[in-house]
């Protein structure tokens, strides 16, 4: 672990007699750094009393979460209730000493509503945190919605571990991460699914939780400390890099300034690989650092939005998201010649689809060989010229040279759609493999194509599929099923889609109930589609 991420070590410097307080750890969020500095200056002052109650709620190893529930049944309650246990004991077991556990007298508070106030607006919040310094209040209370989305969708258990799991980092000081692997990873909507704890994300808690337990133990004994910290100031917060050619490299720097008296360690972490980011980790009070950044655009094209998140130890400042801009111009093109959709339907005697292959100007590269997997094709490739509509980067049609990647696809296809890769080698050291993925259906296909309940603990549950029909003819002729307590019912969504529900009802056995719904159809390719079912009844 590298002290960019770690920040300072807590052990006490002695300058000259003097006892320096040190800086929050990079990676520490504003409500810790604000904590553990106020705590600092007060000890400088003298005034102990008042730095013990500052450090009242900065983070414990022994955290107490009270748990509260608003329009959530008691069922759900069970259920969300033991993932969360999941997350604490996941957070319990990598802080050596530390105790997590639900009550009353809480110094961490998880309100689960049914949804929020503004669900379904362009600004809606599925979590809500509420930190607070005083004392009397809990550290941290955070809201957090069980549904979410327009469509109101309910998360899952493992969602529920995920969310609770941030929420504690967030109690242990932890700021949000940009790195999907990180446990502080978060993004609104549906959550994602789980993933174990990394280990920047405990080291980072492990180095809060002893700066405030050495913060308590300072005021316990009324030692005097010395605090200087640095005040972190980006002049620039978004860097235009215009428009550019695809494969080109751009270099730019931006500052960042420290005007505090102590040292400002800071960490530049990007939300791209495409980044080769240098710097020096510390600048001095009064002075400015500079970034150094090059990044590579050759695996990109279009408009660009790219962070680098600039983690620094002021509290104020503790994360600041740099944005790089772009719009790259494409060394190539590489689309459809006639249908830009990306489902091609299967016909009985085989199917050729066309590529086209241009740029601007002159090819950047030359085609060598094509091949396509996921259904059984031959690729071939020939030069071409001509008019082409191109709607993402000019208007009406153009004359373009290039090439024309033909693919003859058998009728072989599977039943359903199916995922195919096309895959263009060429001679050129920077774009040596071009591709394109697009969905070849024959018959109906299912989505998914099957069902799972899990536990059911109520007495009706409900699931959905729905079949995606080759033409507006296609018909769901009867549903039947295996087994008398699933019923299914369908109806016409559009014209090339079916709705199919698909009903449970648990009754009195228990165990794992396997079953299946059966549907009849006048497609000739798929005339019958077998929708596997599968419950657990505790």
């Amino acid at each position: 672990m590298t002290p960019l991420i770690l920040g300072a070590l807590l052990l006490q410097t002695q300058i000259k007699n003097e006892i320096v307080a040190p800086p929050p750890p990079l990676g520490s969020n504003a409500a810790f750094q604000s904590g553990s500095k106020a705590a600092a200056e007060l000890l400088q002052a003298g005034k102990f009393a008042e730095a013990t109650n500052q450090t009242k709620n900065l983070p414990s190893k022994q955290v107490v979460v009270e748990f509260r529930f608003q329009d959530v049944s008691k069922d759900s309650q069970d259920i969300l209730l033991k993932a969360a246990q999941r997350a604490m004991n996941e957070w319990q077991k990598a802080l050596p000493g530390s105790k997590i556990i639900a009550g009353k007298n809480p110094n961490l508070v998880l309100e689960v509503v049914s949804h929020f106030s503004d669900l379904g607006s362009t600004d809606e919040k599925s979590l809500s945190l509420f930190p607070s310094i005083d004392p009397a209040d809990p550290a941290l209370e955070a809201v957090l919605a069980l549904k979410r989305t327009s469509k109101k969708v309910e998360i899952s258990a493992d969602n529920m571990t995920t969310e609770v799991r941030y929420v504690i980092g967030r109690y242990f000081g932890l700021e949000q991460s940009p790195d999907p692997s990180s446990a502080m990873f978060r993004v609104e909507g549906l959550s994602r699914l789980y993933s174990p704890l990394d280990a920047v994300s405990i080291q980072v808690a492990r180095t809060t939780l002893q700066q405030a337990e050495q913060l308590r133990s300072w005021a316990k004994s009324k030692t005097r400390v010395k605090a200087e910290f640095g005040e972190a100031f980006l002049p620039q917060h978004t860097v235009d890099l215009g428009t550019v050619t695809q494969g080109d490299p751009q270099a730019f720097q931006f500052e960042v300034r420290n005007r505090g008296k102590g040292p400002l360690k800071f960490a530049v972490r990007p939300d791209c690989s495409c980044f080769l980011i240098n710097y020096e980790s510390v600048v001095k009070g009064g002075e400015v650092g500079i970034v150094t950044v090059q990044m590579s655009t050759v695996d990109f094209q279009g408009a660009q939005d790219k962070g680098l998140y600039v983690y620094t130890d002021d509290a104020e400042n503790p994360v600041t998201r740099v944005s790089i801009k772009t719009m790259i111009r494409p060394a190539y093109r590489l689309i459809p010649e006639s249908n830009h959709s990306q489902t091609y339907l299967m016909k009985p005697e085989g199917l050729t689809i066309n590529y086209l292959l241009f740029a601007d100007n002159e090819l950047p590269l030359e085609p060598r060989k094509a091949s396509v997997s996921g259904v059984n094709g031959i690729a071939s490739i020939s030069q071409w010229e001509g008019e082409i509509e191109d709607p993402e980067w000019f208007k009406g049609k153009q004359f373009r040279k290039g090439y024309r990647i033909s693919v003859l696809f058998s009728p072989s296809a599977a039943i359903g759609r199916n995922l195919v890769a096309l895959i263009i080698q060429t001679d050129s050291k920077m774009f040596p493999v071009l591709g394109s993925n697009f969905f070849i259906q024959k018959g109906i296909a299912v989505n998914p194509k099957s069902i799972f309940y899990g536990d059911v603990t109520s007495e009706l549950e409900r699931a959905t599929v729905y079949l995606d029909v080759p033409s507006e003819s296609t018909e769901i002729l009867k549903a039947t099923s295996s087994d008398s307590r699933f019923k299914a019912s369908y109806e016409r969504v559009s014209e090339l889609q079916y709705r199919v529900t698909v009903d449970f009802r648990k009754g009195t056995d228990n165990g794992t109930v396997y079953a299946s719904i059966n549907l009849s159809t006048n497609d000739p390719d798929s005339p019958e589609i077998i929708i596997p079912l599968q419950a657990y009844v505790p």
